[in-house]
């Protein structure tokens, strides 16, 4: 239920999970600035409940250094 973000992108396709079967997602974070992020992933479980997940990540300035 969750729809991608700027800094946060998934791989998952809402399905149907056959009973004692897992999926996994991938989860990938990219920062735009030195700040700390905070995202609320919800999903659905059998059409009749849902569960939140806090995703936290924290941006930090890039820093390049020639020798």
């Amino acid at each position: 239920m969750y729809e991608p973000t700027k800094h946060l992108h998934h791989d998952f396709e809402a399905q149907v999970i056959p009973a004692n079967h897992t999926v996994d997602i991938t989860f990938s974070f990219y920062p735009r600035e030195a700040r700390k992020y905070k995202e609320t992933v919800e999903f659905e479980i059998n059409g009749l409940s849902r569960q939140k997940v806090d995703i936290l990540g924290i941006g930090t300035d890039m820093k390049v250094r020639l020798h």
